[in-house]
Parts: structure tokens; C-alpha cells; sequence
């Protein structure tokens, strides 16, 4: 009896403590506690480069969605330094031609795609970065224009380029002013200088050579001669931003999906800079001991990496899916990963056998095609998602509901179609440059 009245006691004690223990477990005090780490994968997206005229040591990145960096030895060392503002995704840095220790900062990213991240204002900084703060108002205009980038040479400021979005037909690219802006003329109607404009449209002179001229957009384009020729550099791909030293001509930065790459010759060489600022379109995590991470990351494939990494590029490997879709462990069967990515693509992976097999619902690709012309208007980022009765039957999002029970073998739709299907909303979609890349 006494053994018994012991035991109940015991019991209830547990109860009453596993109580209390989770009510603490809810609160804000607790989870403030808790810190995060990197564990991977090594980053990528960056929007913005400048660096301190005439001092090869100081230089700024920012990043798409992780802030702004910092390096104070020629780029071998690079360090946070806006981790605690509200905002992470940078658009564009400037620092004072007067001060070195004013930097200016745009937040929120400035080439626009399906899935940006927001910013929240304009910062400044009086010393190099240590501590910022947020200014207010802004002084933009209303009417909808078409990108336009501008560069002025350091060399003689009478020569101006302005690179400017004319859509289609094509009625030009390139103009140039030798006057300061008086009067301008058309030298190019290259179309790769900004090629899809909305994401990338910026133009840079070095500060050295009037005729040497640089144009970020999907591939990096050189010009010799003022822009009358133009060719693809090779030096960077999906190109965002560009700075010159003025003061050293030979010192050049540029932004792109891999970080950024420095060159202190002029082009002749690069270094490639890694910071660890991934940009992941979603997460998910399997049920495995240790578990495993996985998603997918901006211009890269869908990636796998343990949970134990301490942020080693070897702890992580691509696995189903791509870049922007959600990648979804199968919650019995830890060997099967489904994973999606824009214009319908869809993969399911089996680690038994090593097989990465495609599983779209159409087997018809979307690129470039407007939503009226799509079968199945599915999203750049459309959910997947396992059913928590049977990890065998899978469901996927279009206009409609799709269901598969024999692994991805076959589709049947089972709901209506659940949008608007107003025509109105399933033009081509870009603005003045037509931009269908698989959006839904």
C-alpha cells in the first residue's frame, strides 16, 4: 500500500513537473534563450559591392537577404555589420565621397523578381558601419517608367551613357551623351546588355577610360570602345552590381548569385569571395538521427546537408528539386525526397538506388508561355505536400488540386479549379519587357 501510495505520489509529481516545464517551454523569456548557427549551405546571392576610394583594404558587400559585410584586409576576412538592423535584404551602398566612414545604405532588393525580399528604408552610418541609423521619408516618383541605368566618366564627365528599357519592339539600349547630357545618340541595340531589365540594369565606366564600359544583366558585357561593340566578358553571371575605385582604376567589384568576385588587374584576374548568406526559399527537416536539412537555394539546386554541420560546403549535396521550390522529405521512408522548382519542374529522388526521376504533373514545360497558355498554371514556388495518413499519396498545387499514389507514375485532379481564371490576369506578365519565366 505504502509502495503503492508512493508511486502514485511520484506520478503525479511527474505531471504536475512536465506541466509547469511546458508552460515555461511557451513563453518569450525561454525561446529569447536560444541562439542560432550556420550550418550551411555556403551563399550566394549578393546585390550591392563598393568599396573605400584609394584603400585597397576596406571593402562592403550586400546581400540579397543577409546584410551588409564588411572586409578590413583586402577581402580575406569578411564581417557582419548589420545583423541587428530590421531589414536584411540591401538594394544599394554608396559611401561619402568626403568621409570615408559615411556609408549610405538601401534596404530591400532592387532587382525584382517572383520572390524578393522587402526592405524597410534608407540607413546611414558615420562610422564605417559600427552603428546605423534609419532615415525617413523618400522622394521617388509615382508614374510607372521603364529601368534606366546611368554611368558618367570619371575621365571626362561630358561623356554620359544612359542604358534604358524600351520593350518591344526594340527601339534601342545603349545612348550616349558627349555634351553632359545635351544631346544623346543611339549606339546599341544590343539587347544582353540588360537583358530582363527589372532584375538587372546597371552600366559603369572605369574611372581610368572613357571607352572601357561594363553592363551587369544575366551575362557580364565589356565594352572597348565606348559601346559601339560590345562582347560577354565571362567574368560573372546573373550580374547585379559594379564599383571601380576612382582613385585606383585597376580595383574592381562585382556582385552576382555567388557572392561577389574582386579583381585588383583590371579583369585580368578574380578572386571569388564566400560568405555564408544562402538565400533558401523555404526549409524542411527529415526524421532521421542526426536529422537532416533540406532546400532549396537561390540559382542553385534543392540541397541536402546534416544537421550537424558546422557550415562545411562538403556536409551538403543537391538532392529532388531546385532552386525556388519547397523540397519535402518523405516522413516514413527517409530514402524518398520530392522536390519541386519553377515552371512545373518536379522531382523525387530515391537514395536506395540513386535515381533523381521527374515527377511533373504535365510533362510540359511553361517557360516563357503566359498563364493563358498553360495547361496547369502552377506557381513559381507551388506547395507539395505528403499526406499525414499515407506517405504514399502525395498532393500538388496548381489551378487545382493534383494527387499521385504510385509515386509520381500518375496525376488526377481532384478538386475544381480554384482561381479566379479571370483572363484578364493570365496575360504576359513584365511590364514593357515581357517577362514569363514560369510564375503560374
Amino acid at each position: 500500500m505504502k509502495r503503492s501510495l508512493i508511486q502514485t505520489l511520484l506520478v503525479a509529481g511527474l505531471i504536475f513537473l512536465t506541466t509547469g516545464l511546458t508552460a515555461q517551454e511557451i513563453t518569450s523569456e525561454l525561446f529569447s534563450q536560444l541562439r542560432y548557427r550556420h550550418i550551411g549551405p555556403p551563399g550566394n546571392r549578393t546585390s550591392a559591392v563598393v568599396g573605400v576610394p584609394g584603400n585597397d583594404m576596406v571593402s562592403y558587400i550586400g546581400a540579397s537577404s543577409g546584410g551588409i559585410w564588411k572586409t578590413t584586409d583586402r577581402g580575406g576576412r569578411w564581417f557582419p555589420i548589420f545583423d541587428e538592423m530590421e531589414a536584411q535584404s540591401i538594394g544599394a551602398i554608396a559611401i561619402a565621397p568626403s568621409d570615408p566612414n559615411v556609408v549610405w545604405t538601401g534596404t530591400g532588393e532592387a532587382f525584382i523578381r517572383s520572390n524578393v525580399s522587402i526592405g524597410n528604408g534608407v540607413y546611414k552610418s558615420s562610422d564605417g558601419g559600427d552603428t546605423w541609423k534609419k532615415l525617413e521619408g523618400n522622394g521617388l516618383p509615382s508614374r510607372p517608367i521603364g529601368k534606366v541605368g546611368i554611368a558618367i566618366a570619371n575621365s571626362n564627365p561630358d561623356v554620359v551613357f544612359a542604358m534604358m528599357e524600351t520593350g518591344a519592339p526594340n527601339k534601342g539600349v545603349l545612348w550616349k551623351s558627349t555634351d553632359g547630357g545635351n544631346r544623346w545618340r543611339l549606339i546599341s541595340k544590343d539587347r544582353l546588355l540588360n537583358e530582363r531589365p527589372h532584375y538587372a540594369s546597371r552600366i559603369m565606366v572605369n574611372p581610368a577610360d572613357e571607352n572601357l564600359v561594363y553592363f551587369a544583366a544575366n551575362s557580364h558585357s565589356i565594352s572597348y570602345d565606348g559601346g559601339v561593340t560590345t562582347e560577354r566578358s565571362g567574368w560573372s553571371g546573373d550580374t547585379h552590381d559594379m564599383w571601380a575605385d576612382p582613385m585606383n582604376p585597376d580595383r574592381i567589384m562585382i556582385s552576382d548569385d555567388g557572392v561577389a568576385i574582386m579583381s585588383f588587374n583590371r579583369g585580368v584576374s578574380w578572386s571569388r569571395v564566400k560568405l555564408p548568406i544562402a538565400q533558401m526559399y523555404n526549409v524542411a527537416v527529415d526524421n532521421q538521427i542526426p536529422y537532416n536539412v533540406y532546400g532549396g537555394k537561390q540559382d542553385g539546386p534543392g540541397y541536402k546537408g546534416t544537421s550537424m554541420s558546422r557550415g562545411s560546403d562538403s556536409d551538403w549535396a543537391s538532392t529532388a528539386g531546385g532552386e525556388c521550390g519547397f523540397i519535402v522529405p518523405d516522413p516514413v521512408d527517409p530514402n524518398i525526397v520530392w522536390g519541386g522548382s519553377y515552371v512545373g519542374q518536379f522531382t523525387r529522388v530515391d537514395y536506395r538506388t540513386g535515381h533523381n526521376r521527374t515527377v511533373m504533373v504535365w510533362p510540359e514545360s511553361t517557360y516563357g508561355a503566359a498563364g493563358k497558355d498553360a495547361k496547369y498554371r502552377v506557381n513559381w514556388t507551388f506547395p507539395i505536400e505528403i499526406s499525414p495518413h499515407d506517405h504514399n499519396t502525395i498532393y500538388v498545387g496548381s489551378q487545382y488540386v493534383h494527387k499521385t499514389s504510385d509515386e509520381g507514375q500518375s496525376w488526377e485532379i481532384i478538386s475544381p479549379d480554384l482561381s479566379t481564371n479571370n483572363p484578364d490576369w493570365l496575360q504576359p506578365s513584365g511590364g514593357l519587357t515581357k517577362d514569363n519565366i514560369g510564375g503560374g
